[in-house]
């Protein structure tokens, strides 16, 4: 007998937990924010984003393989899985959406850790000098100085040539942008040799001190 996806199917997990296909209807608005730091997942939700998490750790890539593997994992039977395809519309069926944007989400919440950590990392406040730097734009950017720090968004400004210019930017760009430049020889030093104890030490006051930009 055929499963309709207006009654939604229960499978199970091999943790034992209970997972509920959703109405294809219901997909987008329940993981709508799922990119954001304060997104919550629902208990179902965890089960999908548990099985993506271990199809990515066991090197999984392509889309329809992590699929694959999750629909294993949760024990989606051939009847259900074929059942949740026609009214979902898209590739992967209800599922595969689901997948879908567990996956945004892992995604999201390994750049707001990679984030977190340069920010914790680069300790960002008003007066830091940053030297010169590279964004991806592959542009030399000399004398960057922090300027404002508020939560997670430091505001920076540097010179292109003679043109003062200003940027609102996280701690991972900037130590991209530093990494970059040092990359491109236009620094001596990485991100984490400019982040170290001892270069994060006051600097002493001397005649040599490159003048600020204000």
């Amino acid at each position: 007998m055929s499963i309709s996806i207006e009654q939604p199917a229960v499978v199970s997990s091999h943790s034992g937990a209970s997972y509920e296909l959703p109405e294809a209807k219901t997909v987008y608005q329940a993981w709508a924010g799922c990119e954001a730091r304060g997104f919550i997942p629902s208990k179902n939700q965890k089960l999908v984003i548990a099985v993506v998490q271990a199809a990515l750790d066991s090197g999984l890539y392509y889309t329809t393989d992590v699929r694959s593997f999750c629909a294993k994992a949760m024990g989606l039977t051939s009847e259900q899985d074929a059942a949740n395809f026609q009214p979902a519309r898209a590739e992967g069926g209800v599922f595969g959406m689901e997948c879908y944007y567990a996956r945004k989400y892992l995604d999201a919440m390994s750049r707001f850790a990679s984030e977190d950590k340069a920010h914790a990392q680069l300790k960002p406040h008003v007066g830091q000098k940053l030297g010169t730097i590279m964004f991806n734009d592959f542009k030399r950017s000399t004398g960057a100085v922090v300027s404002e720090v508020k939560d997670n968004v430091i505001t920076l400004h540097f010179k292109r040539g003679k043109v003062l210019l200003g940027a609102e930017v996280s701690a991972l760009v900037i130590k991209n942008a530093i990494d970059r430049a040092a990359e491109k020889q236009l620094r001596r030093d990485t991100f984490d040799q400019f982040t170290a104890p001892a270069a994060l030490a006051p600097a002493p006051q001397s005649a040599e001190t490159e003048p600020s930009l204000f």
